[in-house]
């Protein structure tokens, strides 16, 4: 019980740092700016989907290896709930690509001789960053609540273990909210603010200490 305590408050200490409002500004990056950033965005989630694909792929063959070889009954239930919910988080991480990819083969599908070319660069950004927060907000839990509550149903309910099930759901949903936390938001967290006839590029980076939530501003 004192694990499935920790694991809770753990949760919601990741779930309200996520969720916090970003330090924002209202960019006019030129085109040296976007493809820099767009650049990063695409190798930074790239880099996230690799290895929370091998991360899921590696629970889910541990969890039904050990399984295989549980001496209870109960480890072996609890191995199949946790082999099932690893390879659930593996396809979403496949099947959902991140925005980013879409939006670095949109930016460099742009003319930019055409007439209007940076201010569809610029609305292709907006919208990555949108993207971005979208897919870090509730939307982003929303699966996760279901898979990790079929998960606790499938133990509490059909196998009258509810402290174990808690532990399995809220290892799930802490897992979900790394993955969340580690989620690229290279556009949302970078952009250009003008100061006069100056334009001062500006990145943030929004913390989470012991004493509360933070922000850095790098010029």
């Amino acid at each position: 019980m004192v694990t499935s305590k920790r694991l809770l408050m753990a949760v919601t200490v990741l779930t309200a740092a996520a969720t916090a409002p970003p330090v924002s500004a209202q960019p006019e990056p030129d085109w040296q700016a976007l493809d820099r950033v767009m650049a990063e965005g695409l190798d930074s989630a790239q880099t996230w989907r690799q290895r929370w694909s091998l991360f899921f792929a590696g629970s889910a063959v541990f969890s039904a290896l050990s399984s295989a070889g549980a001496d209870t009954d109960a480890d072996e239930y609890d191995g199949r709930v946790r082999a099932i919910t690893s390879t659930l988080g593996l396809l979403d991480t496949i099947i959902k690509a991140p925005p980013h990819l879409a939006a670095y083969r949109e930016h460099h599908a742009i003319d930019r001789d055409a007439s209007g070319a940076l201010a569809d660069a610029r609305r292709n950004a907006r919208a990555l960053a949108q993207a971005e927060q979208s897919r870090t907000g509730w939307r982003g839990r929303l699966g996760s609540l279901i898979v990790n509550g079929g998960a606790y149903h499938a133990i509490a309910e059909e196998d009258g273990r509810h402290d174990d099930a808690l532990q399995v759901a809220l290892t799930g949903m802490l897992v979900n909210e790394i993955k969340l936390w580690t989620f690229p938001r290279t556009m949302s967290e970078s952009s250009v603010i003008g100061i006069g006839q100056a334009a001062v590029e500006v990145e943030t980076d929004v913390y989470l200490t012991a004493n509360g939530i933070g922000a850095h501003l790098r010029f």
